[in-house]
């Protein structure tokens, strides 16, 4: 099952900005770069399910799923339909299947 086929009419464009970190080097500290690429995905809003595997209150129903074959790192940021949500859970199966398990969190919301 390494290659999982997703339908085309599920897939979407979504934006993502990834950011790596400032460091030092030699005395001097060197900004962290942000750059966006644009990536298939299939997303989609938490069930009843998801919710169950996780501790309760970690992932709630506005939270997002997102399935992609991309590997993100957590803390990236995923733009779909203009709003930034951010990577706050992975699973990772690539022992079983090429597909990658995301959970979001709006970022941009006042809370």
């Amino acid at each position: 099952m390494t290659n999982v086929f997703i339908p085309a009419h599920l897939l979407t464009e979504v934006k993502v900005k990834e950011t790596t970190e400032g460091e030092w080097i030699k005395g001097e500290y060197i900004e962290g770069t942000t750059t966006e690429r644009i990536i298939q995905a299939v997303y989609m809003s938490v069930s009843l399910n998801d919710l169950k595997n996780y501790p309760q209150g970690i992932v709630t129903l506005e939270d997002m799923d997102l399935r992609a074959k991309e590997n993100l790192k957590l803390g990236d940021l995923i733009i779909i339909d203009e709003i930034e949500w951010k990577i706050i859970q992975k699973a990772d199966y690539s022992y079983v299947a090429d597909l990658k398990f995301y959970i979001l969190r709006r970022s941009d919301k006042d809370d």
